[in-house]
């Protein structure tokens, strides 16, 4: 579970490198609020009830979280932002989604457009014992962690 955990963090600490930096000008609206149809499936099954999703906004921050239904489906509604690149655009900004399901590999999916209803299927595939995915990110060997003496130090923490 731990390696999971570290996993996990590994792959936020990614996102939220790649995730593109957006100028002063973007403005958040809060009364639109976009919603996206997360329909999760698996390569040997249609549904994969259960699954959490987690959506982080342009700035890295997580707008939504919540687990799929029976049908494999969860109803995202975050905020829409307008900015110079979006305004001739339906989509109203971007999201980028992390999926993670007992006994599936996870998923991270990248630039979502935020429309009045996006619908963003996601493929998981299943864990294959004693196979190469079958080890919690095997390349992830150091975690980034906050020192709690000053809070705003970095310590590398090698496993």
């Amino acid at each position: 579970m731990g390696r999971f955990v570290r996993c996990l963090g590994w792959l936020a600490l990614v996102l939220s490198a790649m995730v593109m930096p957006l100028s002063r000008e973007a403005r958040i609206y809060a009364s639109d609020r976009g919603e996206i149809e997360f329909r999760v499936g698996s390569s040997t099954s249609t549904t994969v009830a259960g699954a959490r999703v987690i959506v982080i906004n342009h700035e890295g921050k997580i707008v939504s979280t919540g687990l799929t239904d029976t049908q494999g489906l969860f109803m995202a509604h975050v905020p829409m932002y307008k900015a110079k690149w979006n305004e001739r655009y339906d989509a109203k900004g971007v999201v980028n989604a992390i999926v993670v399901a007992d006994g599936y590999n996870e998923q991270a999916v990248f630039v979502i457009p935020i429309t009045e209803h996006t619908i963003q299927p996601v493929i998981l595939q299943p864990i294959q014992p004693n196979a190469r995915n079958a080890r919690a990110c095997p390349w992830a060997t150091s975690v980034l962690t906050i020192s709690p003496a000053t809070s705003t130090g970095m310590r590398l923490n090698s496993t």
